[in-house]
């Protein structure tokens, strides 16, 4: 019902683009990332892969009423799309556009004659992990490595308790604030 209630609701328009989609997907990344405490990467990348690759990159987004509330960006590779980014409004949930959204991507895939679609990576047990479980996606796990010049590096995790009031306190941010100095921060963490 998750996806019949988005696939039947005629109020919800979804499109594929480029760079005519740009502005809106890095509008509700910027959201998302604020909401969750957590800095965005800056629009320029996004903004670099677009352009270099080609016929590989693109986006998926979903409107109501004119207004994207959700959007993901897609990349196809050999056999392979993956999702590296995607995100929606809170506040339409009801709506079931991310759903939408995820379905639309992997229609899109299929459309291109692939035969793997990536989730992309996330903790066991996590809200993102159980999204992509209900898809029927395998795990496969993914080996990380990092080197701390400084401390513990599990103390880098978001879940260690030690960045709470931080990840508060960027949740209050205007979006605009976390566009402008988001960026910067985000390149120092692992």
């Amino acid at each position: 019902s998750q996806i019949r209630k988005p696939l039947n609701d005629e109020s919800l328009i979804t499109q594929f683009g480029r760079h005519d989609q740009l502005d809106n997907f890095y509008s509700v990344f910027c959201r998302n990332m604020r909401d969750l405490g957590t800095p965005p990467y800056p629009r320029r990348l996004f903004q670099s892969m677009l352009e270099h690759f080609e016929h590989e990159a693109e986006i998926c987004t979903v409107t109501l009423s004119g207004k994207t509330i959700a959007s993901g960006f897609l990349l196809h590779g050999p056999g392979t799309t993956l999702i590296p980014s995607a995100s929606s409004l809170r506040e339409f949930n009801r709506t079931s556009c991310n759903m939408l959204m995820y379905w639309k991507s992997l229609e899109r895939a299929i459309q291109r004659g692939q035969s793997i679609f990536d989730f992309g990576r996330s903790s066991v047990d996590a809200g993102t992990y159980k999204f992509k479980a209900q898809w029927g996606s395998q795990e496969y796990p993914a080996i990380w490595q990092y080197y701390s010049r400084r401390g513990n590096v599990t103390d880098a995790r978001p879940n260690s308790g030690k960045y709470d009031a931080m990840i508060a306190a960027w949740q209050k941010l205007p979006v605009w604030v976390t566009q402008l100095i988001g960026p910067g921060i985000v390149r120092g963490i692992p």
